[in-house]
């Protein structure tokens, strides 16, 4: 039976092994099969897309509308949030009209 890995079950010494042998991988010239298990198992930390200098986030915040982050999505090495919007339709509309 394989026993399969779960990059948001492994424990940090999972974490330290792996980088460990990713490591070692660059080091001894297989750079692309270090950099796949990086990304497979996250090892790195990714970046956060920055919501506050978000145009819609600016926008829901100035009209006084409530969001949430719903999950992310990757993208180009950067998380994105994936955001709900939550008002009365009165309040939508009002806020649409002003643009």
């Amino acid at each position: 039976m394989r026993l399969v890995l779960s990059s948001d079950k492994l424990t940090t010494e999972h974490k330290e092994a792996a980088t460990d042998i990713v490591d070692y991988l660059k080091e001894n010239g297989h750079e692309l099969i270090g950099v796949l298990i990086e990304k497979r198992y996250n090892l790195k930390p990714m970046k956060k897309y920055d919501v506050e200098n978000s145009s819609a986030i600016k926008f829901l915040k100035e009209n006084n509308l409530h969001h949430s982050t719903q999950g992310w999505i990757k993208e180009n090495d950067i998380e994105k949030p994936i955001i709900h919007i939550s008002a009365d339709i009165r309040k939508l509309d009002k806020a649409f009209d002003k643009k």
